[in-house]
């Protein structure tokens, strides 16, 4: 048994370590960086290359801690390199330089992408295969970065590879053929030195060191500028590279288009996506046809590698696609000084298979917002549309916007958390221009859903309200803003608000109407078998022994929230990792961990609280799935058996 636990310790302490590089944000800087050094060192002989690897790794390990001082550090590594083939060349690389300090802060990552694609189809020439890694590092750079700024991206380091191949007479690892004979090669910046073994490297540290301090070196690096514009328009217009770049253009687009629009569609939008690579295939083997050449095997080769990556990447939940994030962060950036969040974005689930229990609230919702949104057959046959607004109320705890979050996360509709609290504003009608703003900006991003969490603060009733001249002007805002969202232009793309609090009480009974808030649907503190599907919601995953009774746990935490379940099963793994830390192997949380956090908790609900949104709700409640049996349910039988009454041995024995 000893023997099985140390083995179950050691895969957990596996499994740790490949999670732990997988979610570590500095491992991806570093590997950039590192081969941002590598290929760019292995391009422009000079050092050996068992001196370029370990150089690369010293960048790559600076870059864990600062990528931008990694990233740099390389490529001043390359300047003797550049100084030892050709004085132009040198010139060309510190103009080079000059450019990457200026976009250092904001673009490191770009500058090592562009590295990448660039070196990669000149580096260690007997070696081809790496010129995989720039057709790898274009489509990579496409997901991460986004269509927007790819394509600019694509298009500078396809010409750069090309041009370059042109002035140096040599044709490219990628692929991006160039018919060589057409041009002159540029002695200036031309490559022609061989790489230098280990005991001539401080020679020829030396000697290119001083070739750095030559002052005809930036002349000459200025009189190669004309030739090296006038080559990349001839690549461009009197070459293939037209044609191949509008073939790449495309299927980048194409690309990250697709994987924006997939992402909540289904889980292989990357692998689905990836096949536009086919588009600039087509167009590569047409500009093969056009400009006789024939295709490199590692331009295919790589373009097909790429599905296979995406597809692996995708089988691990390893989702490296932005296009989605950047088009929802564009729409977030309208609300400016709001500072919305897009709760899809934010959210900490993935689906509402995600919360435990509330199945009813979840098919009032789904039925609610999507089925008009999505099915336009049905909506239209039957004159359903989306409704104005949807009011949750409950106790805290009980999930309200956790389960919104959620069905951002299973929607591709925006939906926007806005903390009603922050639109208040001690300026003199400014709290009212913030809720006014709120809406015009929502309708513009429409159809969307405006989340507001303790809508109380914004629709206090005018009755409480007193002396406060400030809480009715905001509530009367509020309500004429709602009543605009029926107008028929509103139809077409329509704004739902809904709405969370857990004082329901409090709210003005103008907002209660139908029109405004169309449904009022309650949230319970979870009954026994809604405890019972949070408990399993939250031990998914974890190591749980045997001898936990999911029944038992549901009936000893009667009045707890989803919250305080969660915290209740946070307390238990935290003791039962304390434990296995002391013993050095695997112990499962178990029944008497559980238990032990149970008999100091105690419920954050009530019974008071619990009468006055029961009051609450038979006065409001309006929802289609609400009904007697559900709330027989809530009310919850309490069977008492002899374990519960404590003490009087006697008096049990007498009855």
């Amino acid at each position: 048994m000893n023997r099985q636990q140390n083995l179950n310790y050691k895969q957990e302490q596996y499994r740790a370590l490949v999670h732990t590089i997988v979610t570590n944000e500095h491992v991806y800087p570093a590997i950039v960086v590192f081969l941002s050094t590598f290929m760019l060192l292995g391009a422009i002989p000079f050092y050996h290359i068992g001196v370029v690897f370990l150089l690369a790794l010293i960048t790559g390990a600076i870059a864990y801690v600062h990528p931008e001082f990694g990233l740099i550090l390389g490529i001043l590594l390359g300047l003797p390199s550049a100084a030892y083939q050709s004085s132009g060349l040198a010139g060309l690389y510190i103009l080079y330089i000059s450019v990457v300090l200026v976009e250092l802060s904001t673009s490191w990552l770009e500058i090592g992408a562009i590295n990448i694609i660039v070196f990669s189809a000149f580096a260690f020439p007997q070696f081809p295969i790496l010129g995989i890694f720039s057709i790898l590092a274009i489509v990579l750079s496409n997901y991460h970065f986004g269509s927007g700024k790819t394509i600019g991206l694509v298009v500078f380091s396809v010409l750069m590879i090309m041009t370059l191949s042109a002035l140096w007479g040599v044709q490219n690892n990628t692929g991006f053929h160039v018919n060589l004979g057409q041009y002159s090669t540029a002695e200036s910046i031309s490559i022609s030195k061989p790489r230098l073994d280990l005991g001539d490297l401080g020679n020829g540290l030396s000697t290119a060191t001083s070739d750095l301090f030559n002052p005809d070196l930036l002349a000459g690096a200025y009189d190669t500028i004309f030739p090296f514009l006038s080559t990349l328009i001839q690549v461009l217009f009197y070459d293939s590279g037209l044609v191949q770049l509008i073939g790449w253009i495309a299927g980048l687009f194409t690309m990250a288009y697709l994987s924006g629009v997939l992402q909540t569609e289904t889980k292989y939008q990357q692998t689905i996506s990836s096949f536009a690579i086919f588009i600039p295939m087509i167009f590569y083997f047409l500009a093969s046809i056009l400009y006789n050449f024939d295709g490199s095997i590692i331009t295919y080769l790589g373009m097909i590698l790429s599905i296979i990556i995406m597809f692996i990447f995708d089988l691990f939940n390893i989702t490296i696609t932005q296009e989605f994030v950047i088009n929802r962060e564009k729409s977030v950036k309208m609300f400016g000084k709001f500072g919305l969040q897009d709760m899809k974005l934010a959210a900490g689930v993935k689906s509402l298979d995600d919360v435990g229990n509330y199945e009813n609230v979840k098919k009032e919702l789904m039925n609610a917002i999507v089925m008009p949104l999505k099915n336009k057959t049905i909506a239209y046959a039957y004159g359903l549309k989306p409704p104005t607004g949807i009011l949750l109320f409950g106790p805290p705890g009980t999930g309200k916007s956790l389960l919104m979050s959620a069905l951002a996360a299973q929607l591709k509709y925006k939906i926007y958390y806005v903390k009603s609290s922050e639109l208040m504003s001690s300026w003199y009608g400014e709290s009212e221009k913030n809720v006014n703003e709120i809406f015009s900006i929502a309708r513009k991003n429409a159809p969307c859903i405006l989340f507001f969490d303790e809508i109380d603060a914004i629709g206090k009733s005018r009755s409480a309200a007193g002396t406060d001249t400030t809480t009715p002007k905001i509530l009367t805002t509020l309500l004429q803003d709602m009543d605009g969202l029926k107008s028929k232009e509103a139809e077409k793309k329509p704004v739902i608000i809904v709405g969370a609090t857990n004082v329901p009480d409090q709210l003005d009974r103008a907002l209660m109407r139908p029109g405004r808030f169309d449904k009022i649907i309650y949230m319970p503190v979870p009954d026994k078998e809604g405890r019972k599907k949070i408990f399993q919601v939250h031990m998914k995953g974890l190591i749980i022994g045997r001898d936990v009774d999911l029944d038992l746990l549901a009936k000893k935490t009667e009045r707890f929230t989803g919250a305080d379940i969660k915290n209740v099963v946070q307390e238990a793994k935290e003791l039962a990792a304390k434990e296995a830390e002391e013993q050095n192997k695997i112990v499962p949380i178990s029944m008497r961990h559980f238990m032990e956090v149970i008999k100091r908790v105690k419920p954050s609900v009530n019974l008071a609280d619990l009468e006055k949104y029961q009051k609450f709700k038979i006065d409001y409640e309006r929802s289609v799935y609400g009904n007697k049996k559900d709330e027989d349910k809530e009310k919850e039988k309490k069977i008492i058996t002899w374990d519960d009454v404590i003490g009087l041995k006697d008096v049990k024995k007498a009855i």
